[in-house]
Parts: C-alpha cells; sequence; structure tokens
C-alpha cells in the first residue's frame, strides 16, 4: 500500500452507496469454514522457531525448525528471531502481533526503508491488519504521500473496507476463486486535521471489488542471488472496476499472504494501455497478465521472502501505532490544547499548509502541530505535558517519544522528552526521559520547505515501568533546553501488552 499514495477513490452520494451495498454485497467462497487447527492469523503473523522453553530462537522456519525445537506464531511483546526483507535488501517488512488498548490482536506490517530499526517520517510507514466480523482487512495504513489513513468499511466501521478474505476461506482448497463488492472509504485523518481514526465518511468513494484464492506451492524469492521458496498462499486482488474510467486511471494491489511469514508479497498492477514501465527487477515472475479480460502490466513489486537471521532474537522497533497509543490528541487535532497542559506561555496550535501536508486535504485543513517558541527563553522545567491515568497503564515495557522539527535551519533544537510516575498530589516518584536534539529536516531525503510532517525526526526510547501502588498517573512531557523554536508534530505512549 505504500507504493501508491493515491488510490484514486471517488465520490459518490451516500444514498446510492447504501443502495448499491444492499445489492452487491455478495461474496463467494469456499463452503468450509477454516481449518480448527489453522487460525487464519497463521497467515498474517510470521512464524517462529521455539525452544523446550517456548523462547523464539534465530532460525528460518522456512527451512524446517532444528530438532528439539517447534514451530509456531510470533506472540505479542515475543523478540525477532529474523528479519523480512525485500529481494534487493531495500526494505524491511517484518508481520508482528500486538494487543490494542482494547485488548484486541492486531498485525503491524512496517515499511522500513533501509537504514533499518528506525522509524523515518520521510520514507517509512506500515500497514495494520486484523481479523474481525468476517474479514481479513486492512484498517490503517501510513505511507509518505498519503500520511495516516484508516479505512473505513460499510456502517462506519474502521475496518472491512479494503479486505483481503473472508474468515470462511479453506486454505486447503486451490480450486475455488471468491470475491466481494463491498465499499469503502479512505480517510486521510492527518492531513484533514481529524482525530484519530479520522470522522465518520460521509461518502463513500466506490464499491472495491475483491477477488481471493489459495495458490499451491507458489514460488517466491529467485531475485538477486536468493533461492526459490515454494509455499502455499492466499492471493487476494484488490481494486478492479467496472467503471469505464478505470482502464485509463486505475490500478490494481495484489498481496500474497503465507503461514510461514504473513504478508510476504504485493504487487501494483496498471492496465497496459496506460503505458506504465514492466517492473521485472524486483520480483520473479512474468509482468504482465490478463484479468477478468483485461490486460495488466506489473508496475511495481515487492517480495519479503528474504529471510537475514538476527545475531539474538531482538525486540521490535519502536513504530508509531495509534491503535496502541495511551495519549489523547497525540497530533493536536481538537480545537484547543486540552488535554494537554504547558507551562509554557509560547507554545500555540498551528497548522500546516506546506503542499504535501495538504496533498489529501479537505477544505481549508492540513496537518496540526504544536508551536514552541523559546528563542527569548523558557523558563527551567517548562514543558508541555499529559498526565496518562494509572487506571488504563501497565507495568512493562514501554516506547515513548514525540515527531519534532526545528523551526529554523540556523537554531537546532535540543529537547528533553520524559515519563513520570506521579503520585495524587502531582509529586515524581520516578522519571525515565532522553534528550535529543533536532533541525528543520529529520532526513535529507525530503525538502522542509515542501512539508511539516515529513521533515520532522521521530525520536522515541523503550523503557520498562513498574507502576508503583502510589502512582495515580503516567506524565508525558516535552521540555525545551535551547533557546530555539521547535514544532510538536505528534506524541507517543506505547505500552507493549503481552497478552489479552
Amino acid at each position: 500500500m505504500g507504493e501508491f499514495p493515491s488510490r484514486g477513490i471517488r465520490r459518490l452520494k451516500w444514498l446510492a452507496v447504501l443502495l448499491a451495498a444492499i445489492a452487491c454485497i455478495a461474496y463467494v467462497s469456499s463452503e468450509s469454514a477454516a481449518e480448527s487447527g489453522a487460525p487464519l492469523n497463521d497467515w498474517l503473523i510470521q512464524d517462529v522457531c521455539v525452544d523446550s522453553g517456548d523462547r523464539p530462537i534465530t532460525a528460518d522456519p522456512y527451512k524446517g525448525c532444528p530438532g528439539g525445537t517447534t514451530e509456531r506464531d510470533l506472540r505479542p511483546g515475543e523478540l525477532l528471531p529474523y528479519h523480512k526483507i525485500d529481494q534487493l535488501g531495500q526494505q524491511q517488512h517484518d508481520s508482528y502481533p500486538v494487543i490494542d488498548r482494547k485488548n484486541r490482536l492486531l498485525v503491524v506490517n512496517p515499511f522500513d526503508v533501509a537504514p533499518f530499526g528506525a522509524f523515518d517520517q520521510a520514507t517509512d510507514g506500515y500497514d495494520l491488519y486484523e481479523i474481525r466480523d468476517g474479514w481479513a482487512s486492512a484498517a490503517e495504513t501510513r505511507d509518505s504521500g498519503g500520511y495516516e489513513t484508516t479505512f473505513f468499511g460499510p456502517g462506519c466501521t474502521p475496518f472491512n473496507g479494503w479486505v483481503f478474505f473472508p474468515e470462511t476461506i479453506s486454505v486447503t482448497d486451490y480450486s475455488t476463486v471468491g470475491n466481494a463488492t463491498i465499499p469503502i472509504a479512505g480517510v486521510h485523518w492527518l492531513q484533514a486535521g481529524q482525530p484519530w481514526p479520522g470522522d465518520c465518511p460521509k461518502m463513500y468513494g466506490r464499491l472495491s471489488q475483491t477477488s481471493w484464492q489459495v495458490l499451491h506451492d507458489f514460488p517466491f524469492g529467485g531475485v538477486n542471488g536468493a533461492p526459490i521458496k515454494k509455499m502455499d498462499a492466499i492471493y487476494s486482488v484488490h481494486g478492479f472496476s467496472t467503471n469505464p474510467r478505470f482502464v485509463s486511471r486505475g490500478h490494481l494491489e495484489i498481496f500474497y499472504f503465507t503461514r510461514q511469514y504473513g504478508a510476504t508479497r504485493w504487487e501494483g498492477w496498471h492496465p497496459s494501455v496506460q503505458g506504465v514501465p514492466a517492473n521485472t527487477r524486483t520480483c520473479n515472475g512474468a509482468a504482465t497478465m490478463v484479468y477478468r479480460g483485461i490486460q495488466f502490466t506489473r508496475r511495481a513489486c515487492r517480495d519479503w521472502s528474504n529471510i537475514v537471521l538476527t545475531s539474538r532474537p531482538a525486540p521490535t522497533p519502536s513504530w508509531p501505532i495509534p491503535d496502541l497509543n495511551l495519549l489523547r490528541s497525540h497530533s493536536f487535532a481538537l480545537a484547543n490544547l486540552s488535554p494537554w497542559t504547558t507551562t509554557i506561555s509560547q507554545a500555540h496550535q498551528a497548522t500546516s499548509r506546506q503542499r504535501l501536508d495538504t496533498r489529501f486535504a479537505r477544505g481549508n485543513t492540513g496537518v496540526h502541530y504544536l508551536v514552541v517558541d523559546c528563542r527569548a527563553g523558557c523558563a527551567p522545567g517548562s514543558a508541555i505535558y499529559q498526565d496518562v491515568p494509572a487506571s488504563i497503564a501497565i507495568s512493562g515495557h514501554y516506547a515513548f517519544g514525540a515527531t519534532i522539527r526545528a523551526e529554523y535551519p540556523e537554531a537546532p533544537v535540543a529537547i528533553r522528552i520524559s515519563l513520570s510516575q506521579m503520585d495524587s498530589a502531582g509529586r515524581v516518584l520516578e522519571t525515565r526521559s532522553f534528550d535529543k536534539t533536532v533541525s528543520t529536516a529529520g532526513s535529507s531525503r525530503i525538502d522542509p520547505s515542501l512539508s511539516i510532517y515529513r521533515a520532522g525526526t521521530f525520536a522515541a526510547q523503550r523503557t520498562n515501568v513498574q507502576l508503583t501502588p502510589r502512582t495515580a498517573a503516567l506524565r508525558f512531557a516535552i521540555s525545551p533546553l535551547s533557546k530555539a523554536a521547535f514544532d510538536v508534530i505528534d506524541a507517543w505512549v506505547l505500552p507493549e501488552r503481552n497478552s489479552k
């Protein structure tokens, strides 16, 4: 998804969509339900080999787990024993499970462009998958084009719009092709100036057609010296339309899911009459095909079956996922600073009207952020902060941080980001903090005059928090350490929940 910032979603009137949804929502699939011994999450989450103590070890499950070990899905909070890399070694795309604030299982699929292991606003992103109410679907995506997007399905559900396959699919039936026509609305809530996950769509853009099939021994890999790996795969084609303009303006996206690796391959296909160049460099297989009577050319492809083992199992990188965030109004989209508190008088909300920050904006909107001006000096200990009630916090591992940008090239800004346990009287019981100095652009790959969002530096640190009986709140704070002006684009307190 991160390859196509614009998905060309057309506007239709709400009444028309309701009528079409009633008439058209249908699907054909296998009569048998998913096997009880092979839950469908196994096709979204990468597998690991575990020792006799049920701990992941460094091994590629495709090759068969070593003697004395067994294979299973990676679990929330576990260390990663390997990374999935594309065939050219340019992008890391693991498929690991997390538990959100409402105790639901989600699967994070980061798009981590080299250098790996740290989130870069200018290039990185993620897809977020879940199985819910009968479907496996992409609930959200983040990329450097549309920024943060929620895919709403029928009835304002922030899921089941961009569907992949139904829960009733039989993963042993290679003959049946299923299909569905479902309304979808992609809400670019960050550029629309809305709080996550975005406002309910008033209109749905299209009735998106998806088809799926289980492929036997599909050949992955085989590029740049990598071996061919034959694996069964759930094959999902999304985006086909019977609208006459589809041939000249539309495209398909194809996803492959395997039991061993979860999301294993992605392809972007355009009708050949559009004249797009064929991609034969990043994936194996033919770069042209005929689908529903139309010839297509493969314009882009990523195959993440190239496995790189870690020297030892390592934590998943700190990645900004709103579903996990304990902070409210983390992107400063509300009309006032509440629920934030500031002891800095020179702090105010602003909206970016820069070109890339308004590409998908509607009306007089854009990316909201907070401006803090300490050029004349801010009092020692001053901060912008938010208290998270201890009742919704947990003891365990956290990532906490913010996306920061200096306002002026000649004045890099030093800040301190902290996470403190506070008692009911507002006294500090314990503090974890780190310092960071940032410039006007967090990446050399972005012109800061084009985007506030993409020029930000995502700074985060992992820590372990053990809540005390006296802890009433966790206080997240950003404090200036230098005489400079800076922007806060978003802020994060991300607990790592290990189980439901």
